[in-house]
C-alpha cells in the first residue's frame, strides 16, 4: 500500500508542478510548447469536468 500511495503522490506532485510551471518551461524550451499546451489543455478539460460533476452533486444534495 505504501509503495502504491507514494507512487501516486509523486506522480500527482510532478503533474501539478508541470502544470504550474508550463509557461516558464515554454519560455526556457520553446520546442516543448506544443506538448505543454496540449498537457495544459488536457488538465483544464479535466478541471472543467470535475467542476461540472461537483455542481451536479451540489444540486442533488440541495434538492434542486
Amino acid at each position: 500500500f505504501r509503495k502504491g500511495f507514494s507512487l501516486v503522490s509523486v506522480l500527482a506532485i510532478l503533474g501539478a508542478a508541470l502544470y504550474v510551471s508550463a509557461d516558464s518551461l515554454k519560455a526556457a524550451v520553446p520546442a516543448l510548447a506544443g506538448v505543454l499546451d496540449a498537457y495544459v489543455g488536457f488538465v483544464d478539460g479535466l478541471r472543467l469536468q470535475l467542476d461540472g460533476l461537483m455542481q451536479s452533486a451540489t444540486l442533488a444534495i440541495n434538492g434542486n
